[in-house]
């Protein structure tokens, strides 16, 4: 799965969601999950570390995964700056082909949502329970579409970051229902750099998410709703 961050779209997001910031309280509902693991966890698209970070401090021995080389140099910038290390993992979360390792492996602020078809779902899904222990789970961030998703609405925000402006166009491009995809066109600016990011997502019905665990084995299964558009599953081995 190709990354969606380049350079320009990694400095925003890293800049508006720095190490401990929580999207829709995700770190303070995560703890109470994984303070006690023992084992080691994993977070796929872990990104700058915004999430990663706050629980290598509590001390859990937690991995990263994800394949955007501008990512993965901020998230090592910033272990650098907490001095911390933990292993992470570069390539693609379609590859992912541990056993028996983790006893938890985390898909956080949506990044179900970025593997778009049923197929890549499953395969990452299935590829996750092999990666588990024994009495091991996954939680997964369920991302659902805004309601006032208006199509070719634009949002503008301009950024200033490392003494440079980056202007962020953010259009509504499409959303399709039977499909159950969103697309928007993100266009980053400086005075040297113009990116352009076609940011597609999927969301999955709790039914569908439901039937797909099942079927590869996953039981104990608890959906808790996390904000308006935000519903997380656990799911053990």
């Amino acid at each position: 799965m190709e990354s969606k961050y380049k350079t320009l779209s990694a400095l925003v997001y890293d800049f508006n969601y720095p190490i401990n910031q929580e999207i829709d309280g995700d770190i303070t509902f995560y703890k109470p999950h994984l303070l006690p693991l023992e084992n080691k966890i994993l977070e796929l698209g872990a990104g700058n570390g915004r999430f990663l970070i706050p629980f290598l401090r509590y001390g859990l021995k937690m991995e990263a995964l994800d394949n955007s080389p501008e990512m993965l140099g901020l998230l090592n910038q910033n272990l650098i700056d907490y001095n911390l290390q933990t292993t992470i993992h570069n390539f693609d979360v379609l590859k992912m082909n541990f056993h028996q390792e983790f006893e938890a492996i985390l898909f956080t602020n949506g990044f179900l949502n970025l593997l778009i078809t049923q197929e890549n779902i499953y395969q990452v899904l299935k590829n996750s329970f092999r990666a588990l222990i024994k009495d091991g789970f996954v939680m997964i961030d369920l991302i659902y579409p805004n309601i006032d998703f208006k199509q070719g609405q634009q949002i503008q925000n301009v950024f200033q970051i490392h003494g440079q402006d980056i202007t962020v166009t953010n259009t509504f491009a499409e959303i399709n229902y039977q499909n159950q995809t969103t697309t928007n066109i993100i266009e980053y600016k400086s005075e040297k750099i113009t990116e352009i990011q076609n940011f597609e997502l999927t969301w999955i019905e709790q039914e569908q998410i439901l039937e797909i665990l099942k079927q590869i084995g996953f039981s104990k299964i608890t959906f808790f709703k996390r904000s308006r558009h935000t519903i997380i599953v656990k799911a053990y081995k």
